[in-house]
């Protein structure tokens, strides 16, 4: 089972809007792709921030005369702490636009997390109560 952290927008009715769901643990997309991962998630700043930090580990690298080896660790590391923390900074940025966590739901993939989220929590609240 995977687990998923389900977001919605603010204020927003939960029958028009459908709610974003970030899987919980690593991302391998964030982690093999980093910079361009960032930018396809519509991260503008953590790209830079990614591509910068890059380019300053390998130059800083080079310049203290590192053999491949030691370039190739840290490199692995570097990209293990992205994709450890990618998903931490997407939710991140949902919330500074404005989305706030609804709840936590594990399921075996994204769609039935969705289906199970709605099946515990169904629009209108509890069936046969007016509130």
């Amino acid at each position: 089972m995977r687990v998923y952290t389900l977001h919605h927008p603010t204020g927003a009715d939960v029958l028009q809007e459908d709610p974003v769901l970030v899987r919980e643990g690593f991302n391998w997309y964030a982690a093999v792709f980093t910079g361009l991962w960032a930018l396809w998630a519509g991260m503008w700043l953590v790209a830079l921030l990614l591509f910068a930090a890059a380019a300053a580990l390998l130059i800083g690298l080079e310049l203290a005369g590192a053999e491949r080896s030691v370039e190739l660790a840290a490199g692995i590391g570097f990209s293990a702490i992205v994709g450890f923390c990618a998903n931490d900074w997407r939710r991140a940025k949902l919330h500074r636009r404005g989305y706030r966590l609804q709840g936590v739901v594990a399921a075996t993939n994204m769609d039935s997390a969705r289906r199970r989220w709605f099946d515990l929590h169904p629009p209108g609240g509890i069936a046969g109560v007016g509130f």
